[in-house]
């Protein structure tokens, strides 16, 4: 099976003008586009989550949009790009941020995207040697396989799956998802029942003891540790 490698976020140099050359979305897509889905998916929810302003995009929904945007209409940038158009606009380098960063913000008319091309792309050194791009052998890489080779996306997927659910109100969480969110990072049984033990604790020592149920109490701080989690 050949080994695809996972892009390796934030080793990008600082000035575009050191860039070297790479494969654009469009060849990534032809080799994996699961993998380079994957991978952009991974650039913004590093670089959204360190500014507040970003965690107004939370919907599975709203990342697809994004994603198939670079892939659709921008398909000549590079995944170096991608992050560099991310880490410069959450500085506000590209228009100052008022209240949320929406998806027009990053695709729209004046957004991230159109901003890069106009101001910064041009910088970038040309490209006159020829990428070679040796065609993939041996078996596709099916997702399934893409997660097994690489747990800690397959970590980050399960966590942002977790959450969604619970943004999208599909379930309530309880003990058990705190449990199963506490595995997924590695932590003990005894982490866990540190946790609970801790919760009802705070529950005994509060004002809500006579407004609400133990049950009720724990299930809403449960929501909120597994919604905090961000992503490493």
């Amino acid at each position: 099976m050949t080994e695809i490698q996972e892009y390796k976020q934030s080793i990008l140099p600082k000035r575009l003008e050191d860039m070297k050359p790479a494969m654009s979305l469009k060849q990534e897509v032809e080799r994996n586009e699961y993998l380079t889905k994957a991978n952009i998916l991974n650039i913004m929810l590093r670089w959204l989550a360190l500014n507040v302003k970003g965690r107004s995009l939370t919907e599975s929904e709203q990342m697809d949009l994004i994603i198939d945007h670079f892939i659709t209409f921008c398909s000549n940038l590079e995944l170096q790009e991608v992050e560099f158009i991310f880490r410069e606009g959450i500085k506000g380098r590209y228009g100052v941020i008022f209240n949320a960063i929406d998806i027009d913000t990053i695709c729209g008319k004046d957004g991230w995207i159109e901003l890069y091309y106009k101001q910064d792309r041009s910088k970038r050194p040309e490209q006159n040697e020829v990428l070679q791009i040796s065609e993939p052998k041996g078996e596709v890489v099916t997702e399934r396989q893409f997660l097994k080779n690489n747990p800690e996306i397959k970590r980050q997927k399960k966590v942002f799956e977790l959450q969604q659910k619970i943004r999208d109100k599909k379930i309530s969480p309880s003990k058990y998802d705190l449990k199963y969110i506490f595995k997924l990072l590695g932590y003990t049984q005894q982490n866990y029942f540190a946790q609970l033990a801790k919760i009802k604790q705070d529950f005994e020592q509060s004002e809500y003891k006579q407004h609400t149920t133990l049950k009720k109490y724990g299930n809403e701080r449960i929501r909120n540790i597994i919604l905090s989690i961000k992503k490493e």
